[in-house]
């Protein structure tokens, strides 16, 4: 600021003119105002005036502190470094003539600018210029320009020039939009300039590219949606002079009445979607159209085709219904698509039901709608596009229902009812409801019919209810006692498969009972007090009240005096049992005796309910539930329910649920409720949940509410939702070249998803040529590659799981080869090469330079450069850039050629690797060297008297060591004082004129000059003496003579030529060649003949020039001689390069008569003998020009002819001399390869078969495609892929290398898991690609048929089983014949070829039965008298591999008596450790014989050293203590009872001794530690196992109680029981697992037996047990494996109910340490074992008896508790100990022998009185006479019996249709009874009967049946379990 204050000061202190100072102010105040103030301010002080300093006028840019601005608009402006200049004032810049113009406002002329481009557009194309405007008169350098182009994208640019702004294309014409903006900015100093301009662009005639489009179209999809828009493609044409049109491709009906192409371009839909409506048909549910949208234009005579559609109209939710029983392989589904289609459609995880094929889908097999698996069938289809882009699959979910046909007859599923009804009971009585079941029909369309002469007097609902319609009652014109009819059933259109018969007993308490119908109604609470009055039944005049009923004492307690009824025990309203009884009550009248039997009535009870239940959750699925992470929010999870038996509210719950955030509950109806899903599930944020539901009964506010709880785990199952991610973040890789089976890096990808969704495979989508292969992520060459033919390669890496639909990701990967150094050096355009350098150039300039390339990179290829050879002493060669120079200037002169250089490049390698080439460095002169005579002066001595002429005086001898012109010397006669005396030519020196000489001598010079530039000379001084002596006349005839002489002769002796002389007289003339010359090897005699020494060669001098000389007698004479050497052919032709350098490649397909190079060769001979002429010493593929050496191609060349590959030429050059001389040089031209052969498969078909067992990945065949192209690398490599196709096609193709030739195969392999059974055959198509990932890319395809070989891998089942046959002993082997079949679903001729084979039990020493191998026919082959009464047989169907059994039970019908125990079997119980002082009777064991109550038999006993028995009596003796633990819970003793009839027959019976246990064994623990595992995902209240522990006494007599010492963590609880209990989540994210550790003591919780001594086997050591509970996550890698594949072991016959089976080192292990479960899967022959699925204990069901098969083999299942289980299996074989001498005995035979031993004797006791006297006598006599009337109607029984007995073996062969007649009921209360626990041998087809039936029930009285027929009895006394008793009647 002082600065610009002192300069202001002086400028404006000056006084100036008025005009002056007044323009400087202007110009000041224009420009800044605080310069204006200091200027102000400054005059205004101003009181000096200073020198006057003139004001000058300056222009722009000028210095103006003392001068004016004198440019209009310009001021003085003082800048920031304080100096002033003039400038132009704002808004005004300069312009280029030094004005100030006033800045433009706008850059270019208008703000919208219309661009017309006529033609196509492509990248780079100039599209337009906008110019500028108003910026010509500035200087455009000031000028910054940006161009904004909006909207981004738009495929223009702008580049701004000096004179406008340039729009280009960056994209296509389609591409390009037609309208956009321009963002003009200009900064130039401090002024902007702003514009915005719209530009339109109008493409013309222009070359339009068809679009592609393909879209879905739904069903139901709306009339007048747009489904197309052509306005997108049609705007850049513009508007004016086009229309539009559709034509279709296809299914034009369907284009027409769907489609509508409206004026705005836009495609829209005439009508909704309707596929059915569309094709007619309801099978469709997709169908494929295509149409064109054609542009015309009004002058074009044809439509250009602007868009093609590809439309799949698709129904996504296809429902489909069918009839059951349809014909299989029936389409269900319709996919119509082109046979060119744009789409593809695949089918994978495809219902087992149905089948893909040909787009279309197929039910595969007959459905029935009674199968409820039947009757609906999910699907997904997924269809895709073909185009590049590889669309999103599109899912069509598709539904088949089965509609059920009336194809199913109602069913009986009892064939044989037994009802009883009280005898008087009313009209409408409800007897009982006959169970019966139509599939497919419901009860309501039943009708059941009553057949017989019954139906009058019962009533059938159609539910099966049966009520009377009529009073019961007993009597000759009623009711029989006991009578049976038959019910059918209908539903319309089909009668039942079966009938039942309905036997109805009616019961009667006496005959000559009275009823008084009384009623006691009674209504008490429920779980009232023992002891709570319920109800006085007492009436006058009766006493001894009793229930008719004994079940009716459990309930109640009655008075038998005062029938006070009070409560037995607590009464329980939710048993339906409690909650309402009917009993009969019966009493005694007081005046009458105890005979007489009176119902009083009936008591009725009725409990009332009170909120004593908990509810208890019916929720299969609530222990756990799995759910699918993408399902819907509002999805049902679990439906559940609760049962509360109580009544109203009590019974209602309301719902509640921990986690109200992920689900919700609801209930409607507060015993029912559903969970729903409340938002969104990922798996891969938490993938389980734990939820406790809450039910809690009772109106709210009630005061009592019961609560129950239970837990939901919830599993979120995983959906494949997420692609495979890489981890490797790596993308780039090296690997070293020439190295196979290298690993180049281990790709690492993880996928979120779980199991199979998870699991990550790797695949190499493309690149790589078969060079690498990837395998679990690691990345590995197949064989070497060499870094010079490929140095990297781009390698798409697909990343995909294997979960349905697939998922994959891709990386694209690169692969560096790394260098080896495998290659030389390579000198390029040097070897064997001339290279020239002028004489004495200095040694800095490089003479040449070297070029040598190495293949290799890095250090490999850095070469170093060094000289050898014997001349390289003479230079230096640059070792990085090859510059070969001299060390000293080069001397022609001293050496022009150097030949003997070696180069030798090496490069840096290791080891290094290094290549020689040798050159020639040639050095051309330079004329440095003067001409040099050889004497310094010469002289000469001539006559005077010599004659007139030419005279040759001397000749000079002049070197120039110069060569060529340099060397080429002219002499020359210096001007003197004798002018024209003396001439020189060619070095000879003549006088010219002859006068006569006057002188002595004659001196003068001799200029040499050679032909230089610039020319070099020299002098030397020529004297000429003359001879004053008088001549004699002595002259040469001539003075210059010329002779010719051949090369190769020798002239030594031979004469060249003579030099004869005239007047020569008769003196000796003496003949000589001049001095300097005689160093030559010419010589003369004195005759003047000419010699050589030697012979002449031309090619090394062709002409000689001699001065000779003659003198006589002081005479003489001087001539010249020349000699010409002729030319002899002696040289042959020399080419100029050899056959190391005559190298060349050509492309096979180059043109004929191309030049390949010019071949020459040079002859030093002349003439015709120097002329060269070129051959090829044979016809090749090439031809060469005689005279020029051009080598040419003749003929088309083929690389892929290895013949032709390369050729050797030899080339013949020949010269034309006599002889000819020749000489030959070797071309070699490599012919290269190009890419003219397309892949060529070895069959254009291949047929192949697969076993259909073949694994995945496995090899199916390999196929080959050679191409002919030589070059394997590239053009003839082939690489091979499956061609897309709409056939299924489960194999893909992989490239291998042939290990023989290395050659790339096809290997074709298994992609998917095949099936025979399912599809038999493949036809894929395969295509072979050469030169891959280059343009000029051929391929072929071939047809590769593979079927599908069968394997054995089914295994034969039995039809119609089981199988029961009854045999007659006598004549089978003649009669008997039974069928068992057997299928094979393997249909290959020899895997389901069946064979049958048998065997049996009998152990007999030949066979009694044989089977048809083929047929499975079995028949009798040997009398079977001797075999026991059952057995069975083992008939085996096998195929070639697998087989499978049934059995074939034979019951033997046999008429023979033998004795009969009453019972098969007999239990008794004692005490072990009980004191046995003397033999301790314990009970009778007895036989019955031939229909006698006694038999006269001898019994035996097996050998036991516990007891004894009586041969007479039977009786039965403890003679010994037994300790259980030592023999077993039970004894079992083999009883036999033989006869002494002749022959003698026995019978055997079982009587188990039942050891009953004491209390004397304490718990212990057998192994320690015990180790459990356990999931973190296990639910709370999981129970993980039992703590294994040993206590020899029973559980029901000693119970361990565990009890915890120590517990490092409370999640998981010990129970009392020995459970491990989970009682807290598990789940720890952060470890894989840990351990929980528990120390238990078990000890015995019941007190000891005094009697007995301490507990046995404790300790305090073995009682302690470490518990180690291992908590983990992982994988389930192993399956359950058992420590046997097979156990033994025995059980005794006499084995009851519970008893544990020992199976010795029976166990399972998991080596992934899951928990195990144990279950039975087959053998179990009537369920008699069961297993505990946590411990693997076996026990007994029921108790042995003597139906249970000899052997028993259990197939035994382990299964662990991972999420995905496995299971593993067992034998355990089960042999019963003494089971050879069990009998059985057909039913008939048994009853018999019941029936004969049983007599019905009256159980009634007459009360003895006190009184005895006179009453006992007629009491006596009364007793007699009973005793004597029941004695009469047993024998009347006896013989009915006896006649029963003739029944025939054809009535016992018909399932026991006829029955027998039952005795009369005696004891009232038997129905009461418990059932007898010996339930027989009952099949598991409940119409038919064993022929070991247990013995019947107590005879029935006799009763008519019909007037024709005998009297008959049922069944044979079927017993009933407690669920046939649950559904009986009760009365």
């Amino acid at each position: 600021m002082f600065k610009c204050f002192v300069i202001i000061f002086k400028a404006t202190s000056t006084t100036v003119p008025s005009s002056i100072t007044s323009t400087a102010t202007t110009s000041l105040s224009t420009t800044s105002t605080p310069t204006t103030t200091q200027t102000s301010s400054t005059a205004s002080t101003a009181t000096t005036r200073p020198p006057y300093i003139a004001i000058t006028d300056v222009g722009l840019d000028q210095d103006c502190t003392h001068a004016h601005c004198s440019v209009i608009h310009s001021a003085c402006v003082m800048d920031e470094a304080g100096d002033r200049r003039c400038e132009c004032v704002q808004n005004y810049l300069k312009t280029v003539n030094g004005h100030c113009k006033q800045a433009p406002t706008m850059l270019v002329a208008k703000d919208i600018h219309d661009i017309t481009v006529k033609g196509s557009q492509h990248v780079g194309d100039v599209v337009g210029r906008i110019p500028f405007i108003s910026l010509a008169d500035f200087s455009r350098s000031e000028f910054q320009i940006t161009v904004n182009i909006l909207p981004a994208g738009s495929g223009i640019t702008a580049k701004v020039t000096p004179t406008d702004i340039t729009l280009k294309s960056t994209s296509n014409t389609e591409n390009t939009r037609t309208d956009i903006v321009l963002q003009i900015d200009a900064h130039v100093h401090y002024i902007h300039i702003s514009q915005v301009v719209s530009v339109h662009i109008v493409f013309e005639e222009i070359t339009i590219h068809t679009r592609i489009l393909h879209s879905f179209l739904y069903e139901g999809t709306k009339a007048a949606t747009i489904i197309g828009d052509t306005t997108q493609f049609t705007s850049r044409y513009g508007q004016s002079g086009y229309k539009l049109s559709i034509t279709s491709n296809d299914k034009s009906d369907i284009v027409e009445a769907l489609f509508l192409l409206q004026d705005s371009g836009q495609i829209v839909l005439k009508k909704d979607v309707a596929l059915q409506g569309l094709t007619g048909s309801s099978l469709v549910a997709s169908i494929e159209i295509s149409f064109q949208v054609n542009l015309t234009r009004d002058s074009a005579s044809e439509a250009v085709v602007l868009a093609v559609y590809h439309i799949l109209i698709l129904n996504d939710e296809y429902h489909y219904t069918i009839d059951e029983n349809n014909s299989p392989n029936r389409a269900i589904m319709q996919n119509q698509l082109l046979g060119d289609s744009f789409f593809k459609i695949a089918a994978p995880g495809m219902s087992s039901v149905l089948q893909f094929q040909y787009n279309d889908v197929l039910v595969r097999e007959q459905l029935d709608y009674e199968i409820v698996s039947d009757r609906e069938t999910e699907f997904d289809l997924y269809v895709s596009t073909n185009d590049a882009d590889g669309s999103t699959d599109v899912r069509m979910s598709g539904k088949l229902f089965v509609k059920n046909v009336n194809d199913e007859p109602p069913h009986f599923e009892e064939s044989k009812l037994y009802l009883t009804v009280l005898s008087g009971s009313p009209k409408g009585t409800i007897l009982g409801v006959i169970p019966v079941n139509d599939q497919d029909t419901p009860l309501s369309g039943l009708t059941l019919t009553i057949n017989g002469p019954y139906s009058a007097y019962f009533i059938i609902d159609n539910g099966g209810t049966l009520s009377s319609s009529t009073d019961i009652h007993i009597g000759p014109s009623k009711f029989p006692h006991n009578f049976n009819f038959l019910v059918s059933a209908s539903d319309g259109a089909l009668t039942s498969d079966n009938y039942c018969i309905v036997d109805v007993t009616i019961k009667v308490a006496n005959q000559h009972t009275t009823n008084l119908n009384m009623s006691f109604p009674a209504t008490l609470p429920e779980e009232s007090p023992i002891g709570t009055f319920v109800a006085d039944v007492r009436q006058i005049n009766y006493t001894n009240y009793l229930f008719t009923e004994r079940e009716a004492y459990s309930y109640f307690h009655l008075n038998k005096t005062t029938g006070r009824v009070t409560t037995a025990k607590g009464l329980d309203r939710e048993k339906s049992t409690d909650a309402h009884t009917d009993f009969g009550i019966s009493g005694h009248m007081e005046d009458q005796d105890m005979c007489t039997f009176i119902i009083i009535g009936e008591l009725h009870t009725t409990l009332s309910d009170i909120n004593d239940n908990s509810p208890v959750f019916h929720c299969p699925a609530c222990a756990s539930v799995k759910v699918k992470e993408n399902v819907e929010t509002g999805y049902v999870l679990i439906e559940g329910s609760i049962q509360d038996d109580d009544e109203g509210k009590n019974g209602e719950s309301n719902f509640i649920i921990n986690n109200t955030s992920a689900f919700t509950i609801e209930t409607s109806n507060g015993k029912s409720f559903k969970i729903r899903v409340n938002t969104t599930l990922d798996r891969e944020t938490v993938s389980a949940y734990f939820l406790t539901i809450y039910a809690v009964d009772g109106a709210a506010g009630s005061a009592v509410r019961q609560t129950s709880s239970t837990y939901l785990n919830i599993k979120v199952e995983d959906v494949n939702d997420n692609p495979p991610v890489f981890t490797t973040t790596a993308t780039s890789f090296g690997v070293q070249e020439n190295h196979a089976d290298v690993p180049v890096t281990t790709l690492n990808a993880t996928d979120r998803d779980a199991g199979l969704n998870g699991k990550v495979s790797f695949l190499i989508k493309s690149g790589g040529l078969g060079f690498f292969s990837i395998n679990n992520g690691t990345l590995k060459t197949t064989k070497g590659i060499d870094r010079e033919a490929y140095a990297s390669f781009d390698l798409n890496i697909v990343a995909f799981d294997s979960g349905s639909p697939q998922m994959s990701t891709y990386r694209n990967v690169t692969i560096d080869i790394i260098d080896v150094n495998d290659n030389a050096p390579v000198f390029h355009g040097i070897d064997g090469q001339v290279f020239q350098v002028e004489e004495n150039t200095p040694c800095s300039t490089d003479i040449v330079t070297a070029t040598a390339t190495d293949l290799d990179t890095g250090n490999n290829s850095v070469i170093v450069y060094s000289l050898g050879g014997d001349d390289s002493h003479m230079f230096s060669v640059d070792s990085h850039t090859g510059g070969i120079r001299c060390k000293t200037p080069l001397d022609y002169e001293t050496k022009s050629v150097y030949k003997d250089l070696i180069l030798l490049a090496t490069d840096q390698g290791q080891p290094p690797l290094n290549s020689t080439s040798a050159i020639t460095v040639k050095v051309l002169d330079v004329n440095d060297n003067p001409p040099m005579f050889s004497k310094s002066s010469y002289e000469v001595n001539v006559t005077n008297t010599a004659t007139k002429g030419s005279i040759p005086l001397l000749l000079l001898s002049v070197h120039d060591a110069d060569s060529g012109e340099n060397g080429n010397v002219s002499l020359s006669v210096a001007s003197s004082q004798y002018p024209n005396l003396f001439t020189v030519t060619s070095n000879l020196i003549r006088l010219t004129t002859s006068p006569q000489l006057t002188n002595k001598d004659y001196v003068f010079n001799v200029i040499a000059n050679d032909g230089g530039t610039p020319s070099l000379s020299a002098t030397t001084t020529v004297t000429v003496h003359v001879d004053q002596s008088v001549s004699n006349g002595l002259k040469f005839k001539d003075t210059d003579f010329s002779f010719t002489a051949k090369e190769n002769i020798d002239y030594t002796t031979k004469v060249i030529g003579n030099v004869s002389v005239t007047n020569s007289g008769g003196s000796t003339l003496t003949f000589s060649i001049d001095a300097d010359f005689g160093k030559s090897n010419f010589s003369v005699n004195n005759a003047g003949d000419i010699f050589f020494a030697g012979t002449f060669d031309r090619e090394i001098q062709d002409s000689y020039n001699l001065i000779v000389r003659v003198t006589q007698q002081g005479a003489a004479d001087v001539a010249v001689v020349r000699v010409h050497v002729e030319d002899v052919n002696d040289n042959p032709p020399i080419f100029t390069l050899q056959s190391d350098q005559l190298i060349f490649s050509e492309p096979e397909d180059v043109n004929v008569d191309t030049v390949i190079s010019t071949v020459t060769a040079s002859d030093k001979d002349a003439g015709k003998n120097g002329h060269v002429t070129y051959s090829l010493h044979q016809l090749t593929d090439f031809s060469i020009n005689p005279t020029k050496g051009e080598l040419k191609v003749a003929h088309g060349l083929d690389a892929d002819d290895p013949s032709r590959r390369s050729y050797n030429i030899t080339i013949t050059a020949k010269d034309n001399g006599s002889p000819r001389k020749r000489a030959t040089v070797t071309a070699t031209v490599l012919v290269i390869d190009v890419n003219d052969n397309s892949p060529v498969f070895s069959s254009p078909t291949y047929s192949f078969s697969v076993k259909e067992n073949a694994a995945v990945n496995s090899e199916v065949s390999t196929i080959r495609a050679t191409d002919n192209d030589y070059n394997k690398d590239t053009n003839g490599l082939v690489s091979y892929d499956m061609a897309t196709s709409t056939q299924p096609c489960p194999f893909f193709i992989k490239e291998v290398s042939d290990p023989n030739t290395n050659d790339v195969q096809g290997s074709i392999q298994v992609k998917e898991t095949l099936d025979y059974e399912s599809v038999r055959a493949y036809t894929c198509m395969v295509t072979a690609h050469d030169n891959p990932e280059r343009s000029s890319q051929k391929s072929s395809t071939a047809t590769v048929n593979i079927t599908v070989e069968d394997v054995n891998d089914n295994v034969p089942f039995f039809l119609n089983e089981p199988y029961i046959a009854n045999v007659s002993r006598e004549g089978a082997e003649k009669t008997f014949s039974f069928n068992v079949t057997a299928d094979d679903v393997d249909t290959d001729a020899v895997n389901g070829q069946i064979q049958y084979s048998l065997a049996d039990d009998l152990k007999t020493t030949n066979p009694l039965f044989k089977i048809d191998p083929f047929t499975g026919t079995v028949s009798v082959v040997d009398s079977l008298a001797t075999v026991p009464d059952f057995f069975n047989l083992t008939i085996t169907a096998k195929d070639t591999k697998h087989s499978n059994s049934t059995t074939l039970t034979i019951n033997i019908i046999d008429n023979n008596q033998r004795p009969m125990f009453i019972k098969p079997k007999y239990n008794f119980n004692i005490t072990e450790e009980s004191e046995i002082l003397k033999p301790l009777y314990l009970t009778k064991v007895t036989a019955k014989d031939d229909n006698k109550p006694t038999c006269n038999c001898t019994y035996e006993i097996d050998g036991s050293e516990y007891f004894t028995m009586d041969k007479t009596t039977g009786s039965v003796f403890q003679v010994k203590s037994v300790d259980r633990e030592t023999t077993g819970s039970n004894i079992a003793l083999h009883i036999t009872a033989t006869d002494h009839g002749s022959p003698p027959k026995s019978t055997a019976t079982l009587l188990v001794i039942n050891i009953v246990d004491v209390n004397d064994n304490a718990p212990f623990f057998s192994h320690r530690p015990q180790k459990f595992t356990v999931s973190q995902n296990a639910p709370i209240n999981t129970v993980i196992n039992h703590v294994d522990y040993t206590d020899k006494d029973e559980p029901s007599t000693s119970r361990p109680r565990f009890t915890t010492i120590f517990n490092t963590n409370n999640s998981i609880r010990l129970r009392e029981d020995g459970a491990l209990v989970v009682t807290r989540s598990l789940w720890n994210p952060e470890m894989e697992s840990y351990t929980i550790r528990i120390v238990t003591q078990v000890l015995d919780s019941k007190i000891v037996t005094p009697a007995l001594p301490e507990h046995r086997n404790y300790s305090a050591e073995n009682n302690t047990a470490q518990v180690i509970i291992t908590i983990h996550k992982k994988n389930n890698t192993y399956a359950p494996q058992f420590t046997q594949g097979t156990y033994t072991t025995e059980l005794s016959t006499t084995a009851r109910s519970s008893q544990e089976v020992p199976v010795p080192g029976f166990k399972a292990v998991d080596k992934d340490g899951d928990n195990i479960t144990y279950a039975i899967l087959s053998g179990n022959f009537r369920d008699t074992f069961r297993i505990n699925n946590v411990t693997g204990a076996i026990t007994l069901t029921y108790d042995i008896d003597v139906h249970v098969p000899h052997v028993i083999s259990l197939t035994i299942k382990a299964t662990d508790d991972a999420e995905v289980s496995k299971t593993g299996t067992c034998l355990v074989q089960i042999t019963l100990e003494g089971s050879s001498s069990r009998q059985c005995y057909s039913p008939s035979e048994l009853s018999r022998q019941v029936a004969s031993n049983t007599s019905p004797q009256t159980q009634y006791i007459a009360p003895l009185g006190v009184t005895a006297g006179l009453l006992a006598l007629a009491i006596i006599v009364c007793l007699v006479l009973i005793v004597k009337l029941r004695l009469t109607k047993r024998n009347d029984t006896s013989v009915t019996n006896a006649t029963t007995n003739q029944t025939s073996y054809s009535n016992l062969s018909k399932a026991r249709e006829t029955p027998e007649p039952y005795e009369q009921l005696s004891d009232p209360n038997r129905f009461s009874e418990e059932p007898v626990n010996n339930p027989g041998y009952i099949s598991h087809d409940r119409s038919r009967t064993s022929a070991c039936a247990q013995p019947p029930p107590p005879p029935r009285e006799p009763r008519p049946f019909s007037d024709e027929q005998l009297y008959r009895r049922d069944d044979g006394g079927r017993s009933y379990d407690d669920r046939e008793r649950s559904r009986l009647p009760r009365y």
